[in-house]
């Protein structure tokens, strides 16, 4: 009992710590995106009967301009705008319960950042313009003194360009992964005329967010000068790259890419040059619950706890050493072996040799050499 409430007491010290260093930031998107987002993830068109009436509103899908998206059938056309003209009836929590207190179709990024269901409902029932206005404005002045910095999510890359710049960061420190992207047959369907009015008033807060920053945003860009928009081409450039290069190394478990073993960005106006080695690309594609299940080993690690989850079964060399050092996490479940590894590694458990042997034994096709040379990245000449 008193290892765990050492281990609760260290989570809470953690978590204030990181609150004192941390810079709190925020991500903004369209605001019509989100009716889009709530009836796929309702099912809308399952609820909503088709009609026979064609609806004029509702712009077909430009199938040119979209060939990766499937087509949208008109039972969901018709369901999309039916939930654009009547939200609250089909979004089926709003206000539903005092376990759920919020609406997911009703300024829902307000709403995550501390917009409340009554406010939502007081809002609602303000005739006033005016005072409708004033009520959103104060929540936008609230969330631009809580967060310095909000990012876009229409310009992600500029984002973090921009992030990049206000932290004093290297290029290598904002290269990313998008996971969780969605592809749905009625994600480019516009809402036009009374229907797209009808959203900005019953989002009324989260288009008021969104004008606002979206407005500060480019004024900061514009602040900031130093060739901004080339160094967003070149940094698109590298990190198109640099997931190539480590999809050939990691998921593919080949000795090198098309670009050689390794990806070497040159030294350029906007920073330092790196290189994206198979390291780098191990952590790049890391999971979230692989990275907490190491963090987890090193948390209970300083605090001394020994599990007796893995200390049964071994089969080789490799996992005999890892149970050595393994508290909670679980072989080929969380992490894959070269997880592990590189983790043991670098908290000074194994060896350099130990680390290169161990390699050796579980990815043998790691052992053969690249033929290829590196692969150096410079941006244009400006």
């Amino acid at each position: 009992m008193a290892r765990k409430r050492d281990l609760k007491f260290f989570s809470f010290l953690m978590i204030f710590m990181v609150m004192c260093i941390s810079l709190y930031l925020v991500i903004l998107s369209q605001p019509k995106s989100h009716g889009h987002r709530s009836s796929r993830k309702h099912s809308i068109h399952k609820k909503v009967r088709p009609e026979s009436q064609p609806i004029p509103s509702l712009s077909p899908i430009n199938v040119a301009d979209h060939q990766p998206y499937p087509r949208c059938t008109e039972k969901k056309r018709i369901a999309l705008l039916k939930n654009h003209k009547e939200p609250a009836k089909y979004d089926p929590i709003c206000g539903h319960g005092s376990h759920e207190p919020l609406c997911f179709t009703q300024n829902s990024m307000a709403a995550d950042l501390g917009f409340l269901l009554k406010d939502n409902q007081k809002l609602q029932s303000l005739k006033s313009s005016k005072a409708r206005k004033a009520m959103a404005q104060a929540f936008v002045r609230k969330i631009q003194e809580d967060f310095p910095f909000v990012m876009i999510m229409e310009y992600f890359d500029e984002s973090l360009v921009l992030l990049r710049r206000m932290m004093c960061w290297s290029m290598k420190d904002i290269l990313y992964y998008s996971v969780n992207s969605k592809r749905y047959s009625y994600k480019h369907v516009e809402i036009q005329g009374e229907d797209k009015d009808r959203h900005e008033e019953w989002n009324y807060v989260d288009y008021a967010l969104y004008d606002h920053f979206n407005k500060t945003f480019w004024q900061k860009v514009s602040e900031t000068g130093n060739s901004f928009r080339e160094e967003v081409a070149f940094f698109q450039q590298v990190n198109q790259k640099m997931r190539d290069h480590c999809t050939a190394l990691i998921q593919k478990s080949q000795p090198c890419s098309r670009y050689g073993a390794t990806l070497e960005v040159s030294d350029t106006q906007w920073g330092p040059g790196f290189t994206v080695d198979r390291e780098f690309c191990l952590l790049a594609r890391r999971g979230l619950r692989c990275h907490f299940t190491l963090q987890a080993e090193r948390l209970t690690k300083a605090l001394g706890i020994r599990s007796r989850e893995l200390q049964q079964g071994t089969r080789n060399e490799v996992e005999r050493e890892l149970n050595r050092y393994c508290n909670y996490c679980k072989l080929k479940i969380r992490c894959n072996k070269e997880d592990y590894l590189a983790h043991f590694y670098r908290e000074g458990y194994i060896s350099a040799k130990q680390y290169e042997e161990f390699k050796k034994i579980t990815f043998p096709e790691l052992s053969r050499s690249c033929s290829l040379p590196p692969t150096v990245l410079r941006p244009p000449k400006l």
